[in-house]
This record gives C-alpha cells, sequence and structure tokens, in this order.
C-alpha cells in the first residue's frame, strides 16, 4: 500500500472515528441535559490520565527545584504518560484481533482522544445567567485554569475560549496527526498538549521542550483551523468573514483569535492557572469590539463552533468515499 492509500484509509477511519464520538458524546449530553448532570468535556482517555497527570506534575513541577531538574522531571512525566498511551495503544490492538476486529482498532483509539460535541452544554451553561456547579468545574478542569475570581463576562470568555481548545486539541489535530503520521504520532500531541495544558504555561522549565513541540504542532495546524473557522464564517449567524483575517496576528492563537474576529468580539487577556499562577495571554478581536461578552454572544460562537463541526465532516466525507 502506497503511502497516499494509506492516508486515504486514515482519512476514513477518522471520519469514522468523529462520527462514532459524535454519536456517543451527543447521546451523553442529552443524558446529562435530563439527569441535570455535567460530565468533563474532554477525550475519554484524557478522563482517565488527567487525574494521574495532575497528581504527578503537581508533586514534581516545584519552583524550588533548578532549571535542570524541573526539565528532567517533565521529561519523566512525558515518558510515563506515553508509556501508559502505548500500553493503551497495545491493548486495544491486541483486544481487538482477539475477537476478530483488528481493522477497527485504530478507529477506536482516535476516538478515545476526540472530543468534538461535550464542551457545548458546560460551555452554554458557564454562559448563561444561573451557572450551575457542574458546567463550573467543566470548564475549569477542561481549560485547566482557576474561575474562582471570575465575573460574568470572564466567564463568558472562558466559555467561547473552551471551543477554541476543543476544535484545535480535541478535534483537528489528533485527526490530522493521525492521518499524516498515524495513532501513535496522534497519541504523541495528545500528550504533550495534556502536559502543556495541566501546567498551565508552555515556557515553564518542567514542559520548555513539549512547550516549544506544542507550539510547532500549532503552527501545523494553523492553515487547516483558520480554513474551517473561515469557511464556517459564511454560515455563522453575526459573523464577519472577512475580518478573519485580522486573526493571523495571532497564529499561536488562531482558533481563539479567528472566532473573536468573526464575531466581533474580544477574546484572551490574563488568567489564573489550574493552580492560580497568573498567565498572560493576548487581548484578540477587532478594533471597537468588547470584551464584555453577553449571552448571545456565546451562543453565536457556539453556533460557529458547530458548523466548523459540520464542516470538517462534509470535507472529509468525499476523501473518505474515495478510500
Amino acid at each position: 500500500m502506497t503511502y497516499f492509500e494509506t492516508i486515504m484509509v486514515r482519512v476514513d477511519v477518522a471520519l469514522m472515528a468523529l462520527i462514532l464520538i459524535v454519536l456517543l458524546s451527543g447521546g451523553l449530553t442529552i443524558f446529562a441535559i435530563i439527569a441535570k448532570r455535567v460530565f468533563l468535556p474532554a477525550p475519554i482517555w484524557e478522563g482517565i490520565v488527567r487525574p494521574i497527570t495532575v497528581k504527578m506534575i503537581d508533586r514534581l513541577n516545584r519552583s524550588s527545584r533548578t532549571d535542570f531538574a524541573l526539565i528532567i522531571r517533565g521529561a519523566i512525566v512525558f515518558f510515563i504518560l506515553f508509556a501508559l498511551s502505548a500500553f493503551l495503544i497495545y491493548g486495544v490492538e491486541k483486544a481487538m484481533m482477539w475477537i476478530g476486529y483488528g481493522a477497527y482498532s485504530d478507529l477506536i483509539l482516535i476516538a478515545f482522544i476526540l472530543s468534538p460535541v461535550a464542551i457545548l452544554w458546560p460551555a452554554y451553561g458557564v454562559s448563561s445567567e444561573n451557572v450551575q456547579r457542574g458546567h463550573y468545574q467543566a470548564i475549569a478542569q477542561g481549560l485547566n485554569v482557576n474561575l474562582v475570581l471570575s465575573d460574568k463576562h470572564s466567564l463568558r470568555r472562558a466559555s467561547a475560549r473552551s471551543v477554541a481548545v476543543a476544535l484545535c486539541d480535541w478535534v483537528a489535530a489528533p485527526m490530522l496527526i493521525f492521518i499524516i503520521g498515524g495513532v501513535y504520532y496522534a497519541y504523541l500531541f495528545f500528550v504533550i498538549s495534556l502536559m502543556v495544558r495541566v501546567s498551565g504555561a508552555d515556557t515553564s522549565p518542567f514542559v520548555m521542550v513539549f512547550g516549544f513541540l506544542y507550539r510547532l504542532f500549532k503552527i501545523v495546524m494553523l492553515p487547516l483551523l483558520f480554513t474551517i473557522i473561515f469557511a464556517a464564517s459564511f454560515f455563522a449567524p453575526g459573523s464577519k468573514p472577512l475580518r478573519t483575517f485580522g486573526a493571523l496576528k495571532y497564529p499561536m492563537h488562531i482558533a481563539e483569535a479567528t472566532f473573536a474576529f468573526s464575531q466581533t468580539i474580544v477574546l484572551g487577556g490574563a488568567f489564573q492557572n489550574r493552580v492560580g499562577h497568573a498567565v498572560n495571554t493576548p487581548w484578540v478581536g477587532p478594533e471597537g469590539a468588547t470584551a464584555k461578552l453577553e449571552h448571545k454572544d456565546v451562543i453565536r460562537v457556539l453556533i460557529h463552533y458547530g458548523i466548523c463541526l459540520l464542516l470538517l465532516v462534509v470535507s472529509l466525507s468525499p476523501l473518505a468515499v474515495y478510500a
């Protein structure tokens, strides 16, 4: 099988995995709404390894240590997480072969690191006037931020930012990397993304190397993310497609910036990470827009995000049929 043929097969697998997890998480979201419960919106595998990641990072990432010691400790955490992921890959492949469905092992594995729609319910809930405890906790854990001192406008910006993170780290990036490099590279990105996001800053010595790799992955993702959000802006309510080009000034925050410029709002700004340390990120958005988001602004962003997912499925479908 040539590399081109392999890519076509992976496109088919990635599309089926996306549809599978949309159906599963969509059903879970309906259950959550009915039962008035909220679940962590992250991918399945992240939900499993995140507690381990948090515990290891909190224990090993101590400011009293030298930079060299922190770099070594960060490498240890990375190898433990990647070893767990490799063990999962090996176990799923062997189990699927044992029951006679080995051809579907990649589908299951990619579905484990996708989470396209679970973010919508808590993002909507945090933006509303009466925030339920579960919504607040889901966004805080999904973004790995401290929202204790956040006012309503800050919560709405966090809500909009959450779908930008979901589109990049929980949908587009793992799918694209899997299509190009295979399942192990997709899980490599997963581990790097999880470490950087849980640590709260990609420039700290603990994740310095992995933060650099994370930024490289984001540069690779820039054309795809911008194109998806730009194309969706022609169908999203309240969107101004031509303004989206202003987002190209913020390549490290391309998803959030493109949503902001398209919807004429301001996102970004400083926030507190999971352990309460300040993290400075640029304000992104067109001149004259406001960072004091209303609930309707967030609803427009959520609809825009939903259209992005639909366009992603539509764009992959012809390739999957060809495969």
